[in-house]
């Protein structure tokens, strides 16, 4: 079936060298050039294709994609974390993600770069690519919502990273009060991420469970039961000091939380529909 994208966002990655220029250490610019080129160059045939189409577009830097409403269609032109933070901006959209720089770039959810672009526009308007659906996490800190669905995962940890995190944990009724470096809680989309580094497992990617791994567990007092494991309704988290914060997809400014606060996280949430993705490439990756 034929699609109709009247009006599309063009989502991009940042430039590194405008942010950074002048503090880049020699011994690594040529390497950071190399990617910054390969990204404008990636930038600029997307925003050529879409030209040749004859289709409205209009293009933001990550940090500026507030909201997606009015548009048909969320092209990603970057990698996972350019992905993730465009994610926050959409809601009902399908999104189409171009990995800017395949040689230095997992971009997992990407199903195309710069020079196959226009090829995968086309097969997405004639309905051709896959359509995955991909389940997001609502989550609460204190009762007051995140100002977005979170499609990856959340971190739970003190500001000071060699500072132990005191909490109690709740899952699928059992409650545990615990010490440990933190709690990595993920979807399926971000369970390859780093919940697995931290020793949790790949979920199916339509699976709508939340699963929950806790960081270097420091137990004196004999062994925890809830350390690792799924949740399809509700994982809570109660912090029992001060200094912690939740990191949520990857973003580099956290939400804080006050001793005594419930992190809530519910499941399933908002979808968040990709087009052209598949996923024997994760199982190949990962091992799956």
């Amino acid at each position: 079936m034929t699609k109709e994208f009247r009006r599309i966002l063009v989502v991009t990655k940042p430039s590194l060298m405008e942010l950074e220029g002048e503090s880049i250490p020699d011994a690594v610019r040529a390497r950071l050039l190399r990617r910054d080129i390969e990204t404008r160059q990636s930038v600029f045939d997307v925003v050529h294709a879409l030209a040749r189409r004859r289709v409205l577009f209009e293009v933001v830097g990550r940090a500026a994609a507030r909201s997606a409403r009015g548009f048909d269609l969320v092209v990603v032109v970057g990698g996972d974390g350019t992905f993730m933070s465009a994610s926050h901006a959409v809601n009902a959209q399908p999104v189409l993600c171009v990995n800017s720089d395949p040689e230095s770039s997992l971009s997992l959810f990407s199903c195309c770069d710069r020079r196959s672009f226009g090829e995968a526009f086309d097969a997405a308007v004639a309905g051709r690519l896959t359509v995955t659906r991909l389940n997001r996490l609502r989550v609460a800190v204190g009762g007051r919502a995140l100002p977005f669905a979170v499609t990856n995962d959340i971190l739970f940890t003190h500001r000071n990273p060699v500072s132990m995190t005191r909490y109690s944990l709740e899952v699928n009724g059992r409650r545990e009060r615990q010490t440990s470096s933190g709690v990595w809680v993920c979807s399926a989309a971000g369970s390859t991420a780093g919940s697995l580094s931290a020793g949790g497992r790949m979920i199916p990617i339509g699976s709508n469970a939340a699963q929950y791994v806790v960081r270097e567990p420091y137990s004196f007092r004999g062994i925890y039961r809830l350390l690792r494991g799924t949740s399809d309704r509700r994982i809570g988290i109660v912090a029992e000091g001060a200094g912690t914060a939740i990191w949520a997809d990857g973003l580099r400014t956290p939400f804080d939380v006050k001793a005594g606060e419930m992190i809530e996280i519910t499941t399933p949430g908002p979808i968040l529909t990709v087009l052209g993705y598949h996923d024997s490439r994760r199982r190949d990756i990962f091992g799956g």
